[in-house]
């Protein structure tokens, strides 16, 4: 798939080191702060802050991993996104009869907009890790 020579860019979230960013420490964000607790899966996600280790096992070259945050002016934009995103969440735990789990997810997408007005969002960064194929 790829030439020899050539790179490889492999982006992941960073739920590892995902939170919740405020214009005020003092905002509430205790729906932000639960939507964050669900996102970091018992540790499910933490492999992708082992991307890096995989490429070289792979043989790729001159690896490089870079932990990437939002510029201010997508914060609020990007939580946006994710809660719509989870709003999907919901939606596929609906058709799956979890009925309970989904009005839990879609009461805390709720309240975390709410909380956005606030001046509360859920931060996402980014794993970047860049490879040359040998």
């Amino acid at each position: 798939m790829l030439k020899p020579g050539g790179y490889l860019q492999w982006d992941e979230l960073d739920l590892v080191n995902m939170g919740v960013k405020k214009v005020d420490s003092t905002v509430p964000s205790p729906a932000l702060d639960e939507l964050v607790t669900l996102s970091k899966a018992n540790g499910r996600y933490n492999w992708t802050l082992e991307i890096k280790k995989v490429m070289e096992v792979e043989g790729f070259q001159d690896v490089s991993l870079d932990l990437i945050g939002d510029p201010p002016e997508l914060v609020r934009p990007l939580n946006e996104l994710h809660l719509m995103s989870m709003e999907e969440i919901g939606v596929s735990f609906a058709r799956r009869g979890q009925n309970e789990m989904a009005s839990k997810l879609y009461q805390l997408i709720k309240d975390a907009y709410q909380e956005a007005n606030l001046g509360a969002t859920l931060y996402f960064p980014r794993v970047v890790c860049v490879g040359r194929s040998a």
